[in-house]
């Protein structure tokens, strides 16, 4: 037997600004403020704070069922929860023409999955190896930066 055994852990702190540009023949003027009112080429101007966790425990077994067959069985869990939110004031969320955004200010979801797998190997000689595999993985969500459109 063999076997190995860990965990995860993951704390991120990520700010993000997104400034989407209008070039009206002028070429594009970068400005980081937003004024919907003014003739500023800057059409969107979002910002989003992220806050998210991981967290993984795993474990893998491996049994020389003869010298030159090996089985293996793994197996993981993941959860990761992730936090966004809108860091201007309610009465800011518009977009580049004024209009008021409808999206949600803060969002939060968890997301999990067990993610088993299998594996059996066969070595007939030093120079080959064959083997056959099954797992299930996973990729976590996530969201949409802040002022898509919610319907």
């Amino acid at each position: 037997f063999k076997y190995i055994v860990g965990a995860y852990y993951l704390s991120r702190h990520r700010d993000l600004i997104t400034a989407t540009q209008e070039d009206r023949g002028i070429g594009i003027i970068p400005r980081l403020d937003f004024d919907p009112a003014t003739p500023n080429q800057t059409r969107t101007y979002f910002a989003e704070k992220n806050r998210d966790k991981a967290y993984a425990a795993f474990g893998q077994l491996n049994y020389d069922v003869t010298e030159q067959v090996e089985l293996s069985a793994a197996l993981r869990y993941d959860l990761d929860e992730r936090h966004q939110t809108d860091p201007r004031p309610a009465t800011y969320r518009v977009d580049g023409y004024g209009f008021p955004i409808r999206a949600a200010a803060s969002r939060k979801a968890d997301f999990d999955s067990w993610q088993p797998k299998l594996s059996l190997t066969w070595r007939p000689s030093a120079n080959y190896t064959f083997y056959g595999s099954y797992s299930h993985g996973f990729r976590s969500g996530g969201f949409n930066a802040p002022g898509t459109e919610v319907s």
